[in-house]
């Protein structure tokens, strides 16, 4: 059975997963057999290519785990700047191992420097070494409940097309929100049809709206935050309308579907444009809807991205709207935000809306 499990890179993985942090030392030999089978210690070989070489590149990671828990260092096997991305999002998916992951960011950095999705990592999680409560990112849920302690300010958060917030959940939990002691409700659009279809396990948008208002009452909400990045400001946005937001916080993406049709990047825009023609979905138009509203919209955006400039400013003028450009190309701009607290403050200050 142990030679079965070491042959197999995925049932060992679902095995490391699955057992506790003290148990994991146990598995070490099988561990070590399965590394030195597929040759994960030799320069790029090939066995790294395709779904199961990402299995073994993520095994990887719990190979760095025994090693930080054994001499507090570890050694940076990854091969290439996508190695290094798949196991860290192994550490920080699934192991939660913040320490282990800081400590190979520093080596990673360093060996690539220009890497931006290595590069975006360490302002934001800063020296966080671990899981700050009891939240752990189910990536197969598009609906997940973190209540905070006794809060009645609730941030309703709408992850992007890649089911993120331009970082792991648990990075943006544990680095980010939980510090500031809000309930939490994180939404995945899996149709990837910028919530204009709904959240999938709930149904439409009327029946997600029904179910977001029973989940927001039994929090116990009286001030909501709803938070967009990516695609996930075109859902912020149009539910935080729909659920009266006392404050809709934006970071990076569309609010409107006229603008950027012709961009390859929007990869969403050609399906949703099929759904409208077939009277499946209604084509909000969130310019006019916030100009006849008052609720407040803060909107972060890199000011040399020409895309993200266009649809922030189909937002500017209306009296509620305060946009803040910052100055990269990026479409992702939290980093850029958390040199000196920057995304701190600005959580800290939706909490208190």
């Amino acid at each position: 059975m142990a030679t079965a499990i070491a042959d197999s890179p995925s049932a060992l993985l679902d095995l490391l997963r699955a057992v506790t942090p003290e148990n994991k030392r146990l598995f070490r030999e099988l561990l070590e057999h399965s590394i030195a089978k597929t040759g994960l210690n030799g320069p790029s070989p090939a066995a790294r290519t395709g779904a199961s070489g990402r299995v073994r590149v993520r095994l990887l990671a719990y190979r760095e785990i025994l090693a930080f828990d054994d001499t507090g260092g570890v050694e940076g096997l990854a091969s290439n700047v996508m190695e290094a991305i798949v196991e860290l999002n192994e550490l920080y998916t699934f192991a939660l191992r913040f320490d282990v992951a800081r400590h190979l960011l520093q080596k990673y950095t360093a060996r690539w420097p220009k890497a931006r999705p290595l590069a975006i990592l360490p302002p934001i999680v800063g020296q966080v070494k671990g899981p700050v409560d009891g939240f752990r990112d189910n990536m197969e849920l598009d609906v997940q409940i973190a209540p905070g302690p006794a809060s009645e300010v609730t941030f309703v958060v709408f992850c992007g097309l890649r089911h993120a917030f331009g970082v792991q959940l648990n990075v943006l939990h544990h680095c980010s929100l939980a510090k500031h002691r809000v309930n939490i409700v994180y939404l995945r659009d899996f149709a990837q049809n910028l919530y204009l279809t709904g959240v999938s396990s709930i149904g439409g948008v009327r029946p997600t709206c029904s179910a977001l208002r029973d989940i927001l009452a039994n929090l116990n909400s009286k001030k909501l935050v709803f938070i967009g990045n990516s695609s996930g400001v075109f859902g912020a946005l149009h539910y935080g309308a729909i659920l009266d937001a006392d404050l809709v916080l934006l970071f990076s993406g569309p609010t409107s579907l006229e603008i950027g049709l012709e961009e390859s990047e929007r990869q969403a825009y050609p399906r949703l444009l099929e759904l409208r023609r077939a009277g499946k979905i209604e084509w909000p138009n969130l310019r006019e809807t916030y100009a006849a509203r008052s609720t407040p919209v803060s909107f972060y955006y890199g000011s040399k991205n020409r895309v993200d400039v266009a649809q922030a400013e189909n937002l500017s003028g209306l009296r509620n709207v305060r946009l803040h450009p910052i100055s990269t190309s990026s479409h992702f701009v939290l980093d850029y935000l958390a040199p000196a607290g920057g995304i701190d403050r600005i959580f800290a200050s939706a909490s208190m809306c």
